[in-house]
């Protein structure tokens, strides 16, 4: 759910960034709350979910951080176009990261897991 945008920082210069990337994003950031229902509307019955809220801290943090990174690697083109620039897009991957290890910052996501027989 999100995971991307889920970073809270009180960083003015990261926050604008991350205006600009929510506007700019063409898909729900809020998709797996949404997949139970989802599921039953295209036919599935006995459906099960679960969701788990993971708070990155610690080695969780750490693990995410190396995610992120990967993250900004796959979405270089997209978020330098969405910026206006590959300065931006650099600008805003360091702004992020920064944040990310600051620790009064808070990283925290839903987990969904959704199952359903096909009827």
């Amino acid at each position: 759910d999100g995971v991307f945008v889920n970073l809270y920082s009180e960083n003015e210069e990261m926050n604008r960034y991350m205006t600009i990337l929510k506007q700019s994003l063409k898909f729900d950031l809020h998709i797996g709350r949404k997949l139970p229902n989802y599921l039953r509307q295209v036919g599935f019955s006995q459906i099960e979910w679960e969701a788990e809220l993971l708070c990155c801290k610690g080695e969780r943090l750490k693990e995410e951080k190396l995610n992120t990174e990967k993250r900004f690697v796959a979405l270089e083109a997209f978020l330098s176009e969405t910026f206006g620039s590959h300065k931006d897009y650099e600008e805003f991957q360091k702004l992020y990261l920064d944040e990310m290890s600051k620790k009064e910052n808070t990283l925290v996501f839903n987990k969904y897991i959704c199952s359903g027989k096909n009827i």
